[in-house]
């Protein structure tokens, strides 16, 4: 039987532990953070050529982007690998301070802010090379698509695909991560996925030509990073770093090595 001590101190950390799980995470600010020391990041784990898994951890745009943020901040960086659902819901809830990821610009969404593009690229579409009926955007009507969950593009691939003139419209898929619908689009469950050009691109031409690609939309969608909303020093100081990278033609001269000039940069 537990003590008159025991008691109150199992009361005590019950009532912490509801009151940690009840209360929301604060944002940390600027001021937070270089008190710290450190900014917590957040990257998804997979979505070439912005970040590659390989054994020696994530490389790719985003990465070679986020070293040069640690020299120019003097921040040292705290880096998670997460699921992109992950990096934007811990974003808006504080878990995480910054998404270095390929986020497509939301301008409205409620609880993150977007920074200055890091890159462009249009929207497209992937499908089996060996699918003889799709040869443009247009085929897709009707079909089953697939879309990277928490990415933003549904609405956007719904928009594209749906049917008019009495064609049904596609129905769109979303899937918790991009390996999951390359493997439903190997195995015929879906008809094409819906990405940007840059990455459906890079992932057409490493695979021996089993996919092929083609134009979605004419407008491009802006590839940014986010902070929490409100959090304007934060978001000051990303900016800032990507317009100097891009007034010196840093960032042109790394959207080159990452093939991505050639996707609306």
């Amino acid at each position: 039987m537990l003590g008159k001590h025991e008691r109150r101190l199992a009361w005590a950390l019950t009532t912490m532990a509801a009151l940690v799980a009840i209360s929301p995470l604060r944002a940390a600010t600027l001021d937070d953070i270089r008190h710290r020391g450190f900014l917590v990041v957040a990257t998804q784990d997979n979505m070439p050529p912005f970040e590659y898994a390989t054994a020696r951890g994530v490389i790719g745009y985003d990465n070679e982007l986020l070293i040069g943020l640690r020299e120019a901040s003097g921040l040292k960086i705290h880096h998670e690998v997460t699921s992109l659902c992950d990096v934007v819901a811990g974003v808006g809830s504080g878990k995480y301070d910054v998404a270095v990821t390929a986020l497509v610009a939301r301008p409205d969404d409620p609880a993150i802010e977007f920074s200055a593009p890091v890159a462009e690229s249009s929207l497209a579409y992937v499908a089996r090379r060996d699918n003889g009926s799709i040869h443009q955007a247009s085929d897709l009507q009707g079909r089953t698509v697939g879309v990277q969950k928490c990415s933003g593009l549904a609405s956007d691939a719904q928009a594209q695909v749906g049917g008019s003139g009495g064609v049904q419209t596609g129905k769109v898929v979303e899937f918790d991560s991009v390996a999951s619908a390359y493997e439903d689009l190997v195995a015929g469950r879906i008809d094409a996925i819906v990405g940007t050009s840059a990455s459906l691109g890079l992932m057409a031409r490493e695979t021996s030509g089993l996919f092929q690609t083609g134009p979605l939309a004419k407008t491009n969608v802006r590839i940014v990073w986010a902070v929490r909303k409100g959090n304007q020093a934060l978001l000051d100081l990303l900016n800032g770093y990507i317009g100097r990278l891009r007034s010196t033609g840093a960032l042109a001269r790394l959207q080159f090595k990452y093939d991505l000039l050639g996707n609306g940069t």
